[in-house]
Parts: structure tokens; sequence; C-alpha cells
């Protein structure tokens, strides 16, 4: 909510309430200099239109971790397409790309910097690892089944 300030004939602003609450405790305003917002049907004293106004919401506390340091579940919609996977080792497998697209980084290093490093003359070892790969893989990094 975007407040307005009225002092000695100047307006000022669009402020924040906890930008209000800190020019006040800061004495930059006195609670006799006026504010107002969008829906008032006038200027008020800051100390009659803050007092209707709620104090801010403290910040949300983020929740306990899991016991055994599990980390939390992930929602179905986040899971890595399986197709997608095949897609990408059979036609592009020889950089990789599969297994940066579900999380294995490591491995996906490995085979581009395979390709690259040999000039395609190895390329012929990274398929195969591709074709192993969708073969074998079912998770991605973090675990999660691919759908």
């Amino acid at each position: 909510m975007q407040w307005f300030v009225m002092k000695n004939g100047q307006q000022s602003g669009p402020y924040t309430v906890e930008q209000l609450r800190e020019k006040l405790g800061m004495l930059e305003l006195a609670s006799t200099d006026h504010v107002w917002r969008e829906g008032m049907a006038g200027w008020l004293p800051i100390s009659a239109a803050l007092a209707t106004t709620p104090p801010p919401m403290p910040p949300a506390m983020p929740p306990p971790p899991l016991p055994g340091g599990q980390a939390p579940p992930r929602p179905a919609s986040a899971a890595k397409s399986h197709a997608l996977y095949v897609v990408l080792a059979l036609f592009i497998g020889s950089f990789g790309i599969h297994n940066f697209y579900v999380g294995r980084s490591g491995r996906g290093m490995a085979q581009m910097l395979i390709t690259v490093c040999s000039f395609g003359f190895l390329v012929w070892v990274v398929w195969i690892w591709s074709f192993i790969d969708v073969l074998t893989v079912s998770t991605d990094g973090d675990g999660a089944p691919l759908r």
C-alpha cells in the first residue's frame, strides 16, 4: 500500500507503512504531519492513519528441516520427463545434454569434453555411453524418478 505525506505544504512519497514508521522513529516526520493513500476520503494526521493500519506481518518462518536431513518432497510437476531424456540422448547425446537435463552435470560434462576434446574422433564412445544411459537411467540427479 502506498502512502503520500504532506509536511509543511510539501507533498512527498509514495512510502510504505514501514517507511512511514521508520521516518517517525527517526523524527523525520511528526505525528501531526498528514498522510493519504488511495481509498481515503482526505488527508489525516499520521498518528490517526497509522492507528487504523495493522502492523506489518512478521516474515514467515521457514519450515523445520525434515528428520534425518531428508530433502522435502518435490512436486510431481517438477519431475523430469523420461521421454525427453531419451530423445535428447539419442539425438544429441554426444554432448551429454540429456544428463545436464536431469541434473547429472558430471556425466554431461564428461561426455561433452570427450566429444569436444577429441575433435569428434571419440564420439562413438559417447554414443555407446548415451545408449547405455537410455537403458539404465530412471532417476534424475537428486534421485527423483523420471516421469
